[in-house]
């Protein structure tokens, strides 16, 4: 078996596309993209394609590794390896060619996410060198809580840009890559709602009103008003009540999550957040 690593930028685009969504096959939780959805991905993840890498045996690609970059740290933004090319040890092999790539590019620290029961892919990271640095939710509530609107608060869809405004100030945990400011300012598809307490804007929430699902991206607060975002998010959940809501990517220990857990929302998805300094 000769195989060839090449840049992304090397080989046909749809080609890559299908390769990935031949290589999350079988995956915990299936991924398969359209050539238009990955564009979308690559652009609001940052997505160096000249970074990332492809593996080849003869003409097909049997691999593939993208790497996000913002200033001086990566993003491992999805491993794989097709099902007839796995157990061969082409994921290790993608892995150092990123670390090789990220170097290259001036990179000091690199971040990925796992899912906590894929047993062989989490070994893998930490043999590399990764360690956890917190565990990330994915949420869900079938049913919209029971709302009474309180008269003190002031509810309004907004812009985007108007809601991100607050973002560095409404919060104090770690936030994973996904759901950073950057990725959001991509994200032009987003909504934004907005909650004020006699007159002082107190939390906001983004996500995408989808057909079968409101789907949160970012849920935010300022200090000491819990409140303020649980009512905020039954407003949204109470506009489209006949679906569910989910969000992903929530740390552990986000402020935000007790008062989910509190509307509904439980735990049906569990991931680590890894890091490795180069």
């Amino acid at each position: 078996m000769e195989l060839t690593v090449l840049p992304v930028t090397q080989v046909d685009f749809t080609a890559y596309v299908r390769a990935f969504n031949d290589a999350y096959k079988g995956y915990l939780v299936p991924i398969h993209l359209t050539t238009e959805q990955m564009r979308l991905s690559i652009a609001q993840n940052q997505i160096d394609l000249e970074a990332s890498r492809v593996i080849l045996d003869g003409e097909q690609i049997v691999g593939v590794g993208s790497l996000a970059i913002r200033g001086e740290l990566g993003w491992v933004g999805g491993v794989g390896v097709a099902p007839s090319h796995r157990r061969k040890g082409i994921g290790r092999q993608l892995m150092h060619t990123l670390f090789d790539a990220a170097r290259d590019r001036g990179l000091s620290h690199i971040q990925l996410e796992v899912i906590t029961s894929n047993t062989a892919a989490h070994a893998l990271y930490v043999d590399l060198g990764f360690a956890s640095l917190q565990d990330l939710l994915v949420v869900e509530c079938d049913g919209p809580p029971h709302f009474d609107p309180d008269p003190s608060f002031a509810f309004k869809d907004i812009l985007t840009p108007e809601a991100l405004d607050y973002y560095a100030d409404f919060h104090d945990t770690p936030i994973p890559w996904q759901r950073q400011q950057a990725s959001m300012q991509a994200m032009t598809q987003l909504t934004a709602w907005a909650v004020w307490r006699e007159g002082v804007f107190s939390a906001y929430a983004t996500g995408i009103m989808a057909p079968g699902q409101v789907y949160l991206v970012d849920v935010a607060f300022d200090t000491g008003e819990e409140a303020a975002l649980g009512h905020l998010l039954a407003y949204i959940h109470n506009q489209r009540p006949e679906v569910p809501a989910r969000l992903i990517n929530l740390g552990a220990g986000d402020p935000a999550w007790p008062i989910l857990r509190a509307l509904g929302f439980v735990e049906t998805l569990r991931q680590y957040e890894m890091h490795l300094d180069l």
